[in-house]
């Protein structure tokens, strides 16, 4: 048992070591044009690739500081966006700290939802035998629905050209799971964060980014750290272009199958 908890802390070890060097090395290079990234953003007002497609999920890992401890977090995110480049955002992650603290952080509605949702199945049956039809048992599983599809913050796109695009976000509504080991304690804490992040994407969708963030879980420290990440986008808009538009030309319409 021993050597394979070695085999996993070793690999973990690697791990982080590239993707803390890979993290400093992106952070240098958009620090350094940091000032072009903000002028772009508030001057071109092109159509970003992002804005076609309403769907994105995408796996992520980051690495920071908090409480004067290294951190790194691997998860996943999905966004689902809106022709106002406006999305909402749904993250789920594990962060791990170099003083025996871990989290597992969701979003306050995927937690709550379904307790909510069960909570009126079962006074349905207590009540009726799960005939579903009194209105506290429909109003819990509706409420627990809703609480469950609810996002955990919000984003706004700000193209620079048509595969690249700024996005800052900002999340309100997250939940986290904190186990410290040194104490034995496990506790469940609200949590937020807002960053932002840029984007490159390819005409078939992948896309590949870079972001900034401070996050903040209840009774800790504010975190402060970089990230990257690939993904991928779904679920075209009907009126679309199926490849970059040229200035001057029409765009050309693509049909898109689940429409």
């Amino acid at each position: 048992m021993s050597g394979i908890l070695f085999e996993i802390n070793l690999f973990l070890y690697f791990w982080q070591t590239i993707c803390l060097g890979l993290v400093k090395f992106l952070l240098n290079e958009i620090m350094r044009n940091l000032l072009l990234i903000v002028i772009l953003c508030l001057s071109f007002s092109s159509k970003a690739q992002l804005s076609e497609y309403k769907g994105y999920v995408g796996l992520n890992t980051s690495f920071g500081y908090v409480d004067q401890a290294k951190y790194y977090t691997i998860g996943f995110k999905g966004e689902w966006t809106f022709k106002s480049r406006l999305g909402l955002l749904y993250n789920f992650e594990f962060v791990k700290r170099d003083d025996k603290i871990w989290n597992l952080h969701s979003s306050v509605g995927s937690v709550g939802g379904p307790l909510i949702a069960l909570v009126g199945i079962l006074a349905d049956g207590y009540t009726n035998n799960f005939g579903f039809n009194t209105n506290l048992g429909r109003a819990g599983i509706v409420a627990g629905v809703v609480m469950f599809v609810m996002p955990e913050g919000v984003t706004y796109h700000f193209p620079i050209q048509y595969n690249w695009d700024v996005a800052p976000y900002v999340n309100v509504l997250g939940l986290d799971y904190v186990r410290n080991q040194a104490l034995d304690q496990g506790r469940l804490k609200w949590s937020g964060s807002a960053g932002v992040k840029t984007s490159y994407w390819t005409t078939s969708g992948f896309s590949v980014n870079v972001y900034f963030e401070a996050r903040k879980v209840a009774s800790y420290g504010i975190n402060l750290g970089a990230g990257v990440g690939i993904g991928y986008s779904f679920k075209r808009f009907e009126d679309s272009p199926e490849t970059a538009p040229s200035d001057g030309t029409e765009e050309k319409k693509t049909p898109w199958i689940f429409n």
